[in-house]
C-alpha cells in the first residue's frame, strides 16, 4: 500500500495531484507516481519516481520517505 502523501509550503497549498491516490494497493511489478502541487503565489513543483516491487515480504513496520525539492 502507498504511504500517505504530505503537502506543505510557506504560503499554502492551493493544488494537490497524483496519479495514484493515497492508500492505494500495489502489487508485483513497476509503478511511475507523479505528484504535482501548486501553491497560492502560482508556484508548481513535480515529483516523479519509480516504485518497483519484486516480491513480497512481511514487514512490521516501516516508513517510504520521498522528498522532492524546487
Amino acid at each position: 500500500m502507498l504511504p500517505a502523501v504530505t503537502v506543505t509550503d510557506n504560503v499554502g497549498v492551493y493544488l494537490f495531484t497524483t496519479n495514484m491516490k493515497n492508500g492505494s494497493e500495489v502489487t508485483w511489478g513497476e509503478y511511475n507516481i507523479t505528484y504535482t502541487a501548486s501553491d497560492k503565489a502560482g508556484n508548481t513543483a513535480y515529483c516523479k519516481f519509480l516504485i518497483t516491487i519484486a516480491g513480497v515480504y512481511t514487514l512490521c513496520c516501516f516508513m517510504i520517505y520521498i522528498h522532492c525539492y524546487i
